[in-house]
């Protein structure tokens, strides 16, 4: 697909809702659009056309997401804290009772997992 006629967005005529709504977030920017045939344009000739034989041959796949790192942290955090070692002995030997408890090994307040006020988490 060429996208040659982007390069004239901004002075063309805007005839319907999706340009109207575009050209409003563009003004927002101090831009130039240059345009690049795809025969010119290695890389983006290269991501459109990975589907074909010859890009298969190359192909490399990475998947990334997000590192979610908190009940790691909270853990941690929850056995360096002097007091709360303490208040999680009591649940163990059952000498503390609600509103504490332990849930899935973490101390929980009300229901609620407890962060130890000395914790960087907070």
């Amino acid at each position: 697909m060429d996208h040659y006629s982007l390069k004239y967005l901004l002075d063309q005529r805007l005839t319907t809702i999706p340009q109207h709504h575009w050209v409003g977030k563009l003004l927002g920017f101090d831009f130039t659009v240059e345009y690049k045939a795809g025969t010119t344009n290695m890389v983006a000739d290269a991501l459109s056309r990975w589907d074909t034989k010859d890009a298969a041959v190359g192909m490399v796949l990475a998947v990334s997401g997000p590192w979610f790192d908190f009940i790691s942290r909270l853990c941690h955090a929850q056995a360096t804290d002097l007091a709360l070692v303490a208040v999680h002995d009591k649940l163990t030997a059952d000498t503390r009772t609600a509103p504490w408890a332990i849930t899935d090994g973490l101390v929980t307040f009300e229901g609620r997992l407890y962060i130890p006020p000395s914790s960087p988490l907070l």
